[in-house]
């Protein structure tokens, strides 16, 4: 029977140091807010790549930040790298993950029309020339299973069997009955575009009244390590408001679709223990990358004055 100590749930379980450069990105001059996706970092031709979501210029759009050793990074061209050109996009185009498939690389984003998100794809050999997919948006709030009014895109996993899109679904913030209720779900497809929900959702759900995640959870993070399936993802509680105390939790399973269990000693990831640092507040889409050998969890953090989101990442030391 598996056991419950960090050493049995691998790396991810942490624990996590946090680095002593921290944040590795803040907001540029013509820019408001820089943050990661669950699935934003990637190596691509010969260097680390990271898609943030940015306010550039007033307009939701996505820059990219490259790096040769995963800690020091530096804003690339073209600036921005996505942005809205499309009307299924309204008004934001926002990469949430990356997969190399090939000489390729799939952005995974969301654009958003009113209050109603949709994963959007594009691709590129080369990070200049980025082509959106023609059969954009290819899954939207009214694809899933599940009653909601916003589906946020989160990680993608490609298997020998298939692809597996991790979604969060929930209501508006200011929903009367449901504000930021949000589930973690998973979407099926054989290609990674012609998209189908899952019929086991919800992937995982809000904690039991009290736990630390019974708020919501959100914002999938998922990787193979062995022989289990990992994710980390975001949980709130419903003693705190809104996103305060937001910290990271850690799952697994045997397979892509579970079921998936929760780390009994979650969450393994919170904001700083002073509430005046720049991740004092809260954290948020967990980001786990395989850097040399050691696993880099790569987040957004928002707090301190003047509140604004900034990324951040921390080590793990111990392998898996």
């Amino acid at each position: 029977m598996a056991k419950d100590t960090p050493e049995d749930w691998g790396p991810l379980a942490g624990p996590w140091r946090r680095y002593r450069g921290n944040p590795v990105s803040v907001p540029g001059p013509r820019e408001r807010h820089v943050g990661n996706g669950p699935q934003s970092v990637v190596f691509f031709q010969g260097k680390w790549r990271m898609f943030v979501m940015c306010l550039v210029d007033g307009e939701q759009n996505t820059i990219l930040l490259e790096s040769d050793d995963g800690l020091h990074w530096e804003r690339a061209e073209p600036y921005p790298v996505l942005k809205v050109t499309e009307d299924y996009e309204g008004t934001y185009a926002l990469v949430k993950s990356a997969v190399v498939v090939d000489d390729e690389l799939r952005l995974y984003y969301f654009g958003k029309l009113g209050i109603e998100e949709r994963l959007c794809l594009a691709v590129t050999s080369d990070l200049k020339t980025i082509r959106k997919h023609e059969l954009n948006p290819l899954f939207t709030v009214k694809d899933s299973r599940l009653e909601g009014e916003r589906v946020f895109p989160d990680s993608v996993v490609r298997t020998a069997g298939g692809w597996f899109h991790y979604y969060d679904i929930g209501f508006d913030y200011r929903h009367p009955l449901h504000p930021r209720t949000y589930l973690i779900c998973a979407a099926v497809s054989e290609d990674g575009i012609h998209i189908c929900d899952a019929d086991r959702n919800p992937m995982v759900a809000r904690g039991q009244k009290g736990a630390w995640d019974d708020a919501m959870v959100s914002q999938a993070a998922v990787a193979r390590i062995g022989d289990w399936w990992y994710m980390l993802y975001s949980g709130a509680s419903s003693r705190r408001e809104g996103k305060d105390g937001q910290s990271f939790g850690l799952a697994r399973a045997g397979e892509p679709l579970g079921p998936w269990q929760k780390y009994p000693h979650n969450p393994v990831f919170t904001p700083a223990a002073d509430d005046r640092s720049w991740d004092g507040r809260f954290v948020q889409h967990p980001c786990p990358v395989l850097v040399k050998g050691r696993w880099c969890l790569y987040y957004n953090g928002h707090g301190a004055e003047p509140l604004s989101y900034k990324i951040g990442t921390a080590f793990c030391d111990r392998r898996g």
